[in-house]
């Protein structure tokens, strides 16, 4: 007998949804802890500063977190929205894994100075401009199904306070 989706309860549907949430958070820190050495030992080699390389892994483990966040959030978006989210996932993993693969294949040392450099250079200012879009993004999409669930008149959202509820500042 095969169980379908529509067979699980509620409870059980979201603890499969938690425990694949658990797994995927598991298999990110994994991978971000055996990409540090890579990913640091790339920026060292772009030019960062000794004190700050350290920094550069971790930026870039942010940025996917964010931009898996924002997939997550994107899911009632348009089509376009969420290809653009999902192909920079796919990009900044692809490009932290060619990383890692140029380390243990080549080494850094036959790359060329300059793309490296320059890669180093503009990275942090790259990944704070894509997490910011991503943000702002994200806080449109809330925004709007706000907007959207208070047009249908959705219990869920709690209504917001009317004339007769004094404000914050009068009550004190």
């Amino acid at each position: 007998m095969t169980i379908t989706p529509a067979q699980y309860s509620k409870a059980q549907r979201r603890l499969l949804t938690t425990l694949g949430g658990l797994g995927v958070a598991a298999l990110a820190a994994g991978t971000f802890v055996l990409s540090y050495d890579d990913l640091r030992l790339l920026a060292l080699r772009g030019g960062a500063a000794r004190r700050w390389a350290f920094l550069y892994p971790g930026m870039l483990d942010g940025l996917v977190v964010v931009i898996i966040l924002a997939i997550l959030s994107a899911r009632r978006s348009g089509w376009f929205s969420r290809a653009v989210r999902w192909l920079l996932l796919v990009i900044l993993i692809a490009g932290a894994g060619a990383a890692g693969i140029q380390r243990a294949v080549k080494g850094y040392a036959v790359l060329s100075d300059t793309p490296v450099d320059v890669g180093v250079a503009v990275a942090p200012w790259a990944i704070l401009i894509l997490a910011i879009w991503l943000w702002i993004a994200m806080i449109k999409q809330v925004l709007s199904l706000r907007t959207r669930r208070s047009r249908r008149g959705d219990p869920a959202e709690p209504a917001a306070p009317g004339p007769s509820a004094p404000a914050a500042s009068e009550a004190a």
